[in-house]
């Protein structure tokens, strides 16, 4: 099996010179040929970096934090060339959770293909300049389709379960940056298959809403929702108290597949724009007629046959104002989601808010730790993948409502000390999931690639938007003096962003190549002008 993992070289220490080279029984030159090799891995690693943008700032976190999560990304990259995973392939980690022995996983472990992560690891990997990773990420994944559309989970030797992801939506990102033409034609026959499928399989009802009857299928396990018509009843493995749900993140997901895959075959001029269309608008209209409790203002997980909400505020809630089906009229449910006493607490973003009556920030169902100290239960822990996306949700809306710009800085930065240890930039450890409220981790799993951030800071703290076609820059202030991010490839412009002052003092310079876009202080959004040299 062949790996592309180690750590990444000091791009300050010269080449190591060739060892001597000693002769074997055969008369060839054994250390020689190891010498050989390890060099040509050291500038094949190298690279790599050099297709990724260079950022630097005035906050050393920051710097860090862009070039860990780039260096994991690269840590799980793997040709396996085995079984069921012979291309290019992204894990969720390398880590085992329940048995550190190389090569003997005991349990659950993450050196497995799991779709959920490929749209996770697919909107940051889009960011480098040579985008053939991402594109063979996804072929790889494509490969994983079964008859039901579904995109499974695989090692290389066994099939696994199925989880929602947002395969097709993913794909357009990718799209976006780099044109449609870089999506092979497997990929997005994938994408279609998918959002049909789960049309087959899922949804029940005229309104389009999937079913959910498996709360492990989205990646959310133990969601309080499922058991909320029961009252939360102390053992939630008891199946008569469970009610199957249509899904706030599932329709979400749906929605954004079935968008994505109509804007690819809008590219491309595929007849087939106008069914994935016509289903992403009514996705949205059930999301927001349905889903949304004007009351309460959020949006919520509906029981599967009577439609009655399941009112408990589950981190999914974020999800449809990241999907920008939200407008004005939503944006004071965003800021009350945001209150201390709900998601707004020292550790961003809980899995559950904090007002219901199963809410558990350590884990744990009702008092009883019921897949152990470390096991995943989305009652109360803080994850990064979903830290990730109601940050985006934020993101999404500051431009009319600039108070949120608060609330998106004060979770940024939080997202960004799980990074590392205890807070300190010099050891890099980013884990499953924290306390929700404490933030202290709660497994141990170094370097686990199941979330995106990358594509945060370009398009939040460096504040390069790309919607329908137009770029323009509108940096949500984070507090930074100085940002510059250089190298941003947008089709056939390479783009650096200039950053600089605080406030409403803060200026831009955008450059393609010699060309200055934009230069001037920053007033809201700020359109980029096409670049007439690249």
């Amino acid at each position: 099996m062949r790996h592309l993992d180690g750590r990444a070289p000091d791009p300050d220490v010269p080449e190591v010179a060739p060892a001597p080279l000693l002769a074997d029984r055969n008369g060839g030159t054994e250390r020689g040929r190891g010498a050989a090799l390890l060099a040509q891995h050291r500038r094949d690693y190298r690279s790599w970096f050099a297709t990724v943008p260079r950022l630097t700032s005035d906050n050393e976190l920051l710097n860090r934090l862009w070039a860990y999560r780039w260096y994991v990304l690269r840590n799980s990259l793997s040709d396996p060339e085995l079984g069921h995973l012979p291309g290019r392939v992204m894990y969720e980690g390398r880590s085992h959770k329940m048995a550190k022995t190389p090569w003997r996983p005991t349990g659950w472990e993450f050196s497995k293909v799991i779709p959920l992560s490929t749209s996770l690891h697919v909107q940051d990997l889009r960011w480098r300049t040579d985008p053939s990773d991402a594109v063979e990420v996804m072929r790889s994944t494509a490969r994983l389709q079964g008859p039901d559309g579904q995109l499974y989970s695989h090692t290389i030797r066994e099939q696994m379960k199925p989880y929602a992801n947002y395969f097709g939506w993913a794909m357009a990102q990718l799209a976006e940056l780099h044109g449609a033409d870089v999506v092979p034609a497997d990929v997005l026959a994938a994408a279609k298959e998918q959002v049909r499928g789960e049309q087959r399989t899922f949804v029940t009802s005229a309104d389009e809403l999937p079913v959910v009857s498996d709360h492990k299928r989205t990646g959310k396990e133990y969601q309080p929702s499922y058991w909320y018509f029961h009252d939360y009843p102390a053992d939630p493995k008891d199946k008569s108290t469970f009610t199957p749900l249509k899904r706030v993140d599932r329709a979400v997901y749906q929605y954004l597949n079935a968008r994505g895959v109509a804007a690819v075959c809008a590219a491309l001029e595929d007849p087939d724009e106008a069914e994935f269309r016509d289903l992403a608008g009514r996705l949205a209209t059930s999301v927001l007629t349905k889903q949304w409790d004007p009351r309460t203002e959020f949006f919520y997980d509906l029981h599967h046959r009577t439609d009655e909400r399941a009112m408990v505020r589950n981190v999914v809630g974020f999800y449809p104002w990241w999907a920008d089906l939200t407008d004005e009229r939503h944006t004071a449910g965003l800021r009350r989601a945001l209150g201390p006493e709900r998601f707004g607490g020292a550790a961003a973003y809980p899995s559950v808010a904090q007002d219901c009556p199963a809410f558990r920030p350590s884990g744990g169902w009702m008092g009883r730790f019921i897949k152990g100290r470390n096991g995943c239960m989305w009652n109360g822990p803080s994850w990064p993948y979903t830290t990730a996306i109601a940050l985006d949700a934020i993101g999404r809306n500051v431009d009319h409502a600039p108070d949120l710009a608060a609330a998106f800085a004060s979770g940024f930065w939080a997202l960004a000390r799980q990074h590392f240890r205890d807070g300190d930039v010099a050891v890099p450890y980013l884990v499953e999931h924290y306390d929700g409220l404490t933030g202290e981790p709660i497994s141990d799993e170094p370097d686990y690639n199941h979330s995106y951030l990358v594509d945060l800071i370009v398009q939040y703290v460096a504040g390069l938007r790309l919607e329908d076609g137009a770029r323009a820059l509108e940096p949500v202030d984070v507090g930074l003096g100085e940002l510059r991010l250089a190298g941003v490839s947008v089709g056939d412009c390479r783009l650096t962003i200039e950053l600089t002052g605080r406030g409403e003092k803060r200026s831009a310079r955008v450059l393609c190549g010699d060309q200055v876009l934009v230069d001037g202080p920053l007033r809201g959004r700020v359109q980029i002008p096409e670049c007439t040299q690249h």
